[in-house]
C-alpha cells in the first residue's frame, strides 16, 4: 500500500498479494513448519532459508548498537543495491547497519563503481551476495530497489518492514548509447535518485 508521502510502498502482505489475513510481517512465534504451510497456501512460492524455529534473541528489532539493519535487495546486486550500500553507509553509519543481496547475484558492475568513486565512495570492495545467505539475519528493513525483486522477495522472518522503492536499471538504459561518457549520465542519474531516497531513511525509521 502507498505510503503517507506516496513516493515509496510499504507491502504488508506476503509478496506483495492484496491478502490482509497473512501479513508480510512474520512472528517470530510461527515455526518453519506453519510458515511453510502459510506461504505454500497463499503464494506458492517457497520460504528461503533457515527452517528451525527462530528463536527471540535471533530475531531482535535493533542490534546491540541500537542501529537498525536494513538490507537492499535487487535481482542481481549488481548496481543499484550496491550503490543502496553505499550511500546508505556513508550518510547513516550510526543509524543502519547496512547489507545488501540479490536475487540472481551478478558481477559488482564497474560503471556502478565509478560514478559512486566520483561523489567520493568506494564500493570497489562490495561483493554480490545471495538473499539467502543472509536469512538468518534479523533485519528490521528490507528494500527492493527493482520490481523483479519485489515481485520474488522471500519471506523474511521476523519483524522486518518491506519498503518497495523502484530505480530504472543503469545497465539497461545504458544499452544503446553511442559513448561511454552516455553510459555514465544514466548511472549517475540513478546514483542521485537513490542518494535522495536514502536521505529519507532516518523519517522511515521512526515510523
Amino acid at each position: 500500500m502507498e505510503s503517507p508521502c506516496g513516493e515509496f510502498a510499504v507491502s504488508n502482505a506476503i509478496y506483495g498479494k492484496n491478502d490482509e489475513d497473512v501479513p508480510r510481517t512474520v512472528e517470530t512465534s510461527i515455526n518453519s513448519i506453519e510458515l511453510h504451510r502459510i506461504v505454500k497456501h497463499r503464494t506458492g512460492k517457497p520460504v528461503i532459508g533457515k527452517t528451525s524455529i527462530y528463536k527471540e534473541n535471533e530475531m531482535s528489532l535493533l542490534n546491540a548498537s541500537g542501529k537498525s539493519k536494513i538490507l537492499f535487495l535487487c535481482t542481481g546486486n549488481s548496481c543499484r543495491s550496491q550503490m543502496a550500500e553505499g550511500w546508505t553507509r556513508h550518510l547513516l553509519p550510526d543509524e543502519f547497519d547496512v547489507y545488501s543481496a540479490g536475487i540472481e547475484p551478478k558481477p559488482l558492475d564497474p560503471q556502478a563503481v565509478t560514478v559512486m568513486k566520483e561523489v567520493g565512495i568506494d564500493i570497489s570492495g562490495h561483493r554480490s551476495k545471495h538473499v539467502r545467505d543472509l536469512m538468518n539475519i534479523g533485519f528490521d528493513f528490507v528494500v527492493t530497489v527493482c520490481d523483479g525483486a519485489n515481485e520474488m522477495c522471500p519471506i523474511f522472518p521476523g519483524k522486518a518492514t518491506v519498503i518497495h522503492k523502484g530505480f530504472e536499471d543503469p545497465p539497461r538504459l545504458a544499452e544503446n548509447t553511442a559513448t561511454e561518457e552516455e553510459a555514465l549520465q544514466h548511472y549517475r542519474r540513478i546514483r542521485d535518485e537513490i542518494h535522495a531516497f536514502v536521505e529519507k531513511l532516518p523519517d522511515i525509521r521512526k515510523k
